[in-house]
């Protein structure tokens, strides 16, 4: 039940509602239909000795608050909710079956791969009732998120020019025709991912990024160089990641005037992997830098006392590369 419910809280959709199946591939996990004290139960009753992780019993983690504050208080009104919630999971999975067999059978219809190019007539996907669940399933895998999927949607059928980008995938629609298409080693040094919204996690290449929405004002604290916090007033979506590129400027705060990216990650003395690796954030409309990842935010979203809407971001480096 925690899966699900975590699910639920980080909106993964109906998949996410199925909860973990018994059987994925190789793996099989037998004790998935039994509660902690069936489970428990069984140990005691055949005296077999068992260890307990002790980070279980810590709120540390979201699976253990849930486990121990809203299952709790959820069982007290339903005292079956254990069993409900197995049954709702099969016919969750059965549902989703149907419905994966009926976006088959309209991916014959309107889409087409050709050398990994994946093309989708808009025209004669949108008037189907269930458009957006089709392209979500065809576009999910491939890291585009539920914002981007309907702003495609919701362009005109002659619309083009949009372009849509995740880690190693880009999009664009050209006269109500989605193109879809990998991204190759040339075009990774440009566009690497965007984001839509205040409340998003995104995967781009040599990390994570995690964007949360925040009333109360914080300022960035100088020793977290991958955590910051910005004036969400002045961003302009989409906001892009790219790698930094010669040329490129910002208005680092704290420092006086235009400085060149380069001479930026010379003075913080990086040495060339890590140049090479370095990545800026872009605002939408105005392409104007908001944050060098790791080194320095721009002044023009640094937050003040009278700032009222602000966004934490926080960067989590993959340190193995990609």
């Amino acid at each position: 039940m925690e899966t699900i419910l975590i699910n639920w809280i980080r909106g993964t959709g109906v998949a996410g509602w199925a909860g973990i199946p018994i059987h994925r591939n190789a793996i099989c996990r037998p004790l998935l239909p039994f509660s902690r004290e069936q489970i428990l139960t069984y140990l005691r009753d055949h005296r077999l000795p068992f260890r307990q992780d002790r980070s279980n019993d810590q709120d540390v983690y979201l699976r253990n608050q849930i486990r121990h504050h809203v299952l709790p208080v959820l069982t007290a009104i339903q005292p079956a909710l254990p069993d409900i919630t197995w049954q709702q999971t099969q016919d969750t999975r059965m549902a989703l079956a149907a419905a994966d067999s009926a976006v088959d059978d309209l991916a014959r219809e309107v889409l087409s791969i050709e050398d990994s190019v994946w093309t989708v007539r808009l025209a004669d996907l949108k008037p189907v009732s269930w458009a957006s669940y089709a392209l979500y399933r065809w576009l999910h895998p491939k890291g585009f998120n539920r914002t981007q999927i309907q702003s495609i949607l919701r362009l005109k059928t002659l619309a083009h020019g949009q372009l849509y980008h995740t880690f190693d995938w880009e999009a664009t629609v050209d006269r109500g025709v989605l193109i879809c298409r990998p991204k190759t080693g040339n075009q990774i040094g440009g566009v690497l991912a965007e984001i839509w919204s205040l409340d998003m996690e995104i995967r781009c290449h040599y990390g994570n990024l995690r964007l949360s929405p925040t009333s109360e004002f914080i300022t960035s604290d100088a020793e977290q160089r991958n955590r910051i916090v910005m004036n969400a007033d002045h961003l302009i979506f989409p906001l892009t990641i790219r790698k930094w590129q010669p040329g490129d400027s910002m208005r680092p705060f704290g420092l006086k005037g235009r400085k060149k990216i380069k001479d930026i990650l010379i003075n913080a003395k990086s040495d060339s992997f890590e140049k090479q690796r370095t990545l800026v954030l872009v605002n939408g409309s105005d392409q104007e830098i908001l944050w060098l990842i790791g080194h320095r935010i721009s002044e023009s979203v640094q937050p003040d006392q009278s700032t009222k809407n602000m966004v934490i971001l926080q960067w989590e480096p993959d340190h193995q590369g990609i």
